[in-house]
């Protein structure tokens, strides 16, 4: 989705919403489309089987009549700017990057929500909000590098593949090996081996959570060759075995 092609005709409303504990939410047939950011915590959006991020180093665009489910991974603020658009937008989740520093986002937001409210001041406010889609759309030379973004995005698709390999994503992004994990090393400090790890562990973070699948299921949907390599992975990333992480977060609805 190429953001610069939203074009707003009122916006509804610009509030922070505090998610003070663990919980997850499914939201039905979102009214407006939506910006959301985040000062601090954590949530994962869940949209049609793919997980969207919201945190302090990503936004998050909402499109309108979506059904979603929300999870709170770790409680704090998270403003939301809720608005219509003159022109169809794509219906699906995206998560963005932020190219600057949330701070930036965050003044601009709290500007946009003292002006647009005000009588008077809307075009005002209106012009905030853009200068936000503005930013978020001018994707830097590390973040346009079309190379990482088609890895990431199979690595998001396909975490789930036992088989998803290096040499693949290198394969089909056509470049050799050494190069995508030059790539990855400089964006994420992680090699591509360890992205999809994080992937894979932060999905089965989410389904622990839900305490509907059993252990070695998790590590099947997971993209995990055996049961004992995923607890191994699992303890390795976050210091618990599987079972006391599902025990200590289980999500109630």
């Amino acid at each position: 989705m190429d953001l610069n092609e939203i074009v707003v005709c009122e916006i509804c409303e610009a509030i922070t919403i505090k998610q003070l504990k663990k919980r997850k939410y499914m939201i039905e047939n979102r009214q407006n489309y939506g910006l959301s950011f985040c000062k601090s915590g954590k949530i994962t959006y869940i949209h049609e089987g793919k997980q969207y991020i919201s945190d302090p180093t990503h936004a998050v665009f909402h499109p309108q009549g979506a059904t979603y489910m929300l999870v709170c991974c770790e409680p704090g603020d998270f403003p939301i700017i809720n608005f219509r658009s003159s022109s169809a937008l794509p219906c699906g989740f995206l998560q963005i990057e932020l190219n600057d520093p949330a701070s930036v986002y965050l003044t601009l937001y709290e500007k946009l929500q003292t002006l647009y409210f005000q009588q008077n001041r809307k075009a005002m406010g209106m012009s905030v909000l853009y200068e936000i889609i503005s930013l978020l759309a001018d994707h830097p030379e590390k973040q346009g590098n079309a190379i990482l973004s088609a890895a990431t995005q199979r690595i998001y698709r396909a975490f789930a593949d036992a088989g998803l390999s290096v040499a693949a994503l290198a394969k089909e992004a056509h470049v050799s090996e050494c190069y995508l994990r030059k790539l990855f090393k400089q964006e994420f400090d992680l090699t591509p081996r360890q992205f999809v790890n994080k992937v894979r562990i932060d999905h089965a973070k989410i389904l622990l959570c839900e305490n509907r699948f059993s252990v070695s299921e998790i590590a099947a949907q997971c993209g995990f060759s055996s049961v004992y390599y995923f607890c191994k992975a699992f303890h390795a990333a976050t210091g618990f075995t599987a079972g006391q992480y599902a025990k200590n977060n289980s999500l109630k609805l």
